[in-house]
């Protein structure tokens, strides 16, 4: 194990396996085996990062955020608090998460997708690049490239 400082001064224990980028603000609560996190990240106050969980250069976690067992979180992606990236879930390249999100096991959301705060993305659903997910919304099906999925009408 190797022990790191965290950005409050509080020593944490990172396992061997895992490789920590460059410029890395740390905050977090727990991290996991086998993980990768690429440089330039901020990982705020109580995230858990469960193990094999990958996280591209320059994203930005929010608060009490939670990276489950073998998710991919892609370069410059931004979310809120509490979001839920789930297991074996992936989230693409500059998305954006709002507060609250979830991805459940196996969700995939490509780039440049923006998620409004409390959405769910069901198991195993596609959200393809660049569509827009209004906040509450339950995804239960495939999102078109570009689609705007509105609460009314969330398939």
């Amino acid at each position: 194990m190797k022990v790191y400082e965290s950005a409050n001064g509080r020593r944490f224990e990172v396992p061997k396996c895992t490789r920590i980028g460059i410029g890395v603000y740390l905050n977090t609560r727990r991290i996991g085996p086998k993980v990768k996190i690429g440089d330039d990240c901020i990982l705020e106050k109580g995230t858990i990062i469960n193990g094999g969980a990958t996280i591209g250069d320059g994203t930005q976690i929010g608060p009490r955020c939670l990276i489950d067992t073998s998710a991919t979180v892609g370069d410059g992606v931004i979310t809120g608090w509490n979001c839920k990236i789930g297991n074996g879930s992936s989230l693409g390249n500059r998305s954006y998460l709002f507060s609250g999100v979830e991805l459940e096991e196996g969700a995939i959301v490509e780039g440049n997708v923006v998620i409004g705060p409390a959405a769910t993305i069901c198991k195993g659903v596609t959200v393809h690049s660049g569509a827009r997910i209004q906040g509450g919304c339950t995804v239960t099906e495939d999102v078109e490239r570009y689609e705007v999925v509105l609460l009314r009408d969330t398939p």
